[in-house]
């Protein structure tokens, strides 16, 4: 036993031998000592357990100790992960500013779109007739009201670069020509230069028209100059030599045949 624990016995011990001394009866001396005997067994418990607590102490301060440190790791975490959010909090307010800023040019940049189509679809009765027919798809297209920024910008691509590249050539064919002072439309034979003004030639009846746009658009009008304007076609259709030839033109507006030289 223990030091302590012999300490805390003397008390009892010293009891007991007062009883003896003066008599004390058996009965008594029983119980004291069956006391006694309980105070050891409890003594023996509590210094158990006080044993068992020494040797499980260290391995409780130790995972009290691991917690402490995981918690101050999450800890560490949490501050970055803080930090990190704040950042990504600022870089999401600026992309949204961003995102803001291109959607309110997108939206511009579709009304600068559409307000360029209402010109085209105003300036079309004015374009050659072979270079109206040729763009009837993105015309067409054009005029959907649902139709996406993409595709209205590709028509609208289209209709410039066709446009531009019809007039940086002559182009020569075939096509139904509705003629002023003929009571219907017929098959001529055309040349255009560029957007400006064309030709067109009646070879069955010999009868030849210059075409240019004018107020109410693009208009054929009868030409004195039918031998130039033969002259002309025949060439285009590699039926004579090339050779200078003076052309009646126009300038914006249909020419009038009287004064067509």
């Amino acid at each position: 036993m223990s030091a302590p624990a012999i300490r805390s016995f003397l008390p009892v011990i010293a009891a007991l031998c007062v009883s003896l001394a003066h008599g004390a009866p058996t009965d008594s001396v029983d119980a004291l000592a069956t006391v006694s005997l309980d105070w050891a067994k409890t003594r023996s418990e509590t210094v158990r357990a006080e044993t068992a607590w020494a040797s499980q102490r260290e391995l409780l301060d130790s995972t009290v100790n691991a917690l402490e440190e995981r918690a101050r790791e999450l800890e560490s975490k949490r501050d970055l992960l803080k930090a990190k959010t704040a950042k990504d909090s600022g870089e999401l307010e600026n992309l949204e500013i961003e995102n803001q800023r291109l959607h309110e040019q997108f939206g511009r940049l579709e009304n600068a779109l559409k307000a360029i189509d209402e010109r085209f679809v105003k300036l079309r009765p004015q374009l050659p007739p072979r270079l109206s027919q040729a763009l009837e798809l993105p015309f067409r297209s054009l005029a959907e009201p649902d139709l996406a920024a993409g595709s209205r910008m590709a028509h609208t691509i289209t209709l410039i670069s066709r446009c531009a590249q019809f007039n940086r050539s002559i182009s020569f064919g075939e096509e139904i020509v509705a003629a002023s002072g003929e009571a219907q439309a017929k098959l001529m034979q055309t040349v255009y230069w560029g957007l400006s003004h064309g030709y067109a030639y009646d070879r069955g009846a010999r009868k030849a028209w210059i075409g240019a746009p004018g107020p109410n658009g693009w208009a054929w009008v009868p030409c004195a100059e039918e031998g130039v304007v033969r002259e002309l076609i025949a060439t285009f259709d590699e039926k004579a030599e090339p050779t200078f030839v003076a052309m009646p033109a126009t300038a914006g507006r249909p020419i009038n045949p009287s004064t067509a030289r």
